[in-house]
């Protein structure tokens, strides 16, 4: 694999914004839980150095969240639209930056983490209608004798532990479904793949989101256990692995809170006699390999009927031999590192 260390390095220096904390609409790079050092996957270099929360911060951005919970659920809801809505298009205007970002922190291709970006503002625009349109029901109990009625309620402060691998499409989901529904945000982005989160944050200030209303604190399962159990949260959403989830489910327990999991699913492909074979095996080894297998949503695994067995598994190491392997960083690559030594071993 030929990667070009100079071209990541010039960009890292150009694109890559500073991993600090967000509280409260103030930038900190307070780092009561030391620091990490981001290594790039495809080169092996230190990036930057990422300051991790052992507390203090995860507790001052639950409290700026809490104090701007109030004013952000009175805001009209066509005003949460609109700042969404802004959003949206910083987003689609700087995709091709928040791509390049995402490439250098994880790994993944250019030509995956393009679609990232281009799907963030979509999910960002479409949960700003959702901002606008959100509507409360009567209910015809007893008209004579009572009004019965139900009002949709944000839940206040919504914590949001992202995973390294959804980038902008999956942040656009968690923060834009919570901010439009008047809820205000922590979250902890991957310690892996901090600077995606980052770059929102900025752009949802420049949006012109009120300070406190999002709000970013680094860290590792510690911080995330300590931002779950605070009782100022009241609803967690949690991307990532069954092991975690454990841990999450138990510590919201403790409130008790509602809590959002999404998943690995790894389902199979399912390829019958009857099946267009090379359609089959080109869905099966470009869906398996594109993130090189680590995608929640991939079909890592065939089921094949005896019958056509041998046919399928020649076809599908057909397309696999001529998927690109290499730099993420150049458009044709198809496959590119694994995000961690740890993940690879």
């Amino acid at each position: 694999m030929s990667i070009e260390h100079s071209k990541h390095q010039s960009w890292a220096e150009e694109l890559l914004p500073v991993p600090q904390h967000l509280v409260g609409g103030d930038w900190s790079a307070s780092a009561t839980g030391g620091s990490r050092p981001h290594v790039n996957p495809s080169t092996g270099d230190v990036q930057a150095t990422i300051p991790m929360s052992a507390g203090s911060e995860v507790d001052d951005a639950v409290a700026a969240a809490k104090r701007a919970a109030g004013p952000w659920r009175d805001l009209a809801p066509y005003e949460r639209q609109a700042l969404l809505v802004a959003l949206a298009r910083l987003v689609e205007k700087n995709g091709s930056q928040l791509a390049r970002i995402l490439t250098l922190e994880t790994g993944l291709p250019l030509s995956l983490t393009e679609v990232f970006s281009v799907r963030g503002a979509d999910v960002l625009e479409y949960n700003a209608s959702v901002a606008a349109t959100m509507q409360g029901q009567v209910i015809q109990v007893d008209p004579a004798r009572s009004l019965d009625y139900v009002l949709p309620e944000p839940y206040g402060v919504v914590a949001l532990i992202m995973t390294w691998n959804g980038g902008l499409s999956a942040l656009g989901r968690k923060a834009g479904a919570a901010l439009a529904a008047g809820n205000t945000v922590v979250i902890k982005p991957s310690e892996v793949a901090p600077f995606t989160t980052v770059r929102f944050a900025e752009l949802a200030i420049e949006a012109g989101f009120p300070p406190g209303v999002i709000n970013v604190v680094h860290g590792d399962g510690a911080a995330g256990d300590r931002l779950v159990r605070a009782s100022d949260v009241r609803k967690v959403s949690f991307t990532g692995g069954v092991g975690a989830a454990r841990k999450i489910q138990a510590s919201a327990a403790v409130g008790p809170k509602p809590v959002a999991l999404e998943l690995g699913g790894k389902s199979a492909n399912i390829v019958f006699p009857d099946a267009d074979i090379d359609a089959a095996a080109r869905s099966a080894a470009v869906g398996a390999l594109y993130m090189s297998g680590q995608g929640c949503a991939l079909p890592t695994r065939l089921l094949v009927h005896a019958d056509i067995y041998e046919e399928v598994v020649d076809r599908v190491r057909e397309v696999a031999a001529v998927l690109a392997v290499g730099d993420p960083l150049d458009p044709g690559t198809v496959m590119g590192p694994i995000i961690t030594e740890g993940h690879l071993e």
